[in-house]
């Protein structure tokens, strides 16, 4: 699942959860990419930011702690 290919609906349209798994998943490619020893160009670590960030903005936040439960948004005062 590529967001940044969805249109703005469509992203609206995934479920909370849907979208925790996504960030989740591109989280974890991110830490993979960051990790020592190996080389990636930033292009990748940026586009998964971006498709973070697009995902946080379709997200119907529930902030616990100061930070969203699916997205890790952080609550701003």
């Amino acid at each position: 699942m590529n967001v940044l290919n969805y249109s703005m609906k469509e992203r609206l349209n995934m479920t909370n959860l849907e979208i925790k798994e996504k960030i989740d998943i591109n989280n974890k490619i991110i830490e993979d990419i960051m990790n020592p020893g190996k080389f990636v160009l930033n292009n990748t670590v940026y586009e998964l930011l971006q498709e973070n960030r697009k995902l946080q903005n379709a997200c119907k936040h529930h902030f616990v702690n100061g930070y969203c439960e699916y997205c890790y948004l952080e609550e701003t005062l």
